[in-house]
């Protein structure tokens, strides 16, 4: 069983992810995120959340990283 330490909440995997807290609520509603239910709240495994992570980019950092690093200014 996960410990305290690891079990997070949506707006600790948000920043974990750095993407909105209302991005994780959604992807974790719809199942692309691992998740559980507890009570009216979700919960998340911080083990499985770097699992998924790594499994997405193929390494620690998320498309979305890659894609702000792109833009330049105007």
């Amino acid at each position: 069983m996960a410990t305290n330490d690891d079990v997070l909440l949506s707006g600790e995997v948000a920043l974990l992810l750095r993407v909105p807290k209302s991005w994780v609520e959604q992807a974790a509603r719809e199942g692309r995120i691992p998740s559980w239910k507890a009570g009216r709240y979700r919960r998340f495994s911080r083990a499985d959340i770097e699992q998924w992570k790594k499994q997405q980019t193929g390494g620690d950092r998320l498309a979305t990283d890659r894609r702000r690093r792109g833009r330049r200014p105007a």
